[in-house]
């Protein structure tokens, strides 16, 4: 994982949490799935991968914003 940009923290459920944009990122649990975000609820992490249009990176930073402020929920209910 080489970070691209620069970092940037957020505000999150008033607690602060860096965003960070990789060139590529991959499950931990699965090194042979690429992911388009992650977030570490225990670093308080947001991982982006680069590779994304506009749109979709918009998309993944909303999506893992989600898991942010709600890590109990499955990636199915976040989805949703």
């Amino acid at each position: 994982m080489t970070l691209i940009r620069k970092t940037k923290r957020i505000k999150i459920a008033s607690q602060w949490w860096t965003i960070k944009w990789v060139s590529e990122l991959f499950d931990p649990e699965d090194s042979t799935v690429r992911l388009c975000g992650l977030c570490n609820p225990n670093t308080k992490t947001i991982y982006i991968a680069c590779d994304q249009d506009q749109k979709e990176t918009t998309d993944t930073i909303i999506h893992e914003v989600i898991h942010a402020l709600f890590p109990m929920l499955s990636e199915d209910a976040v989805f949703e």
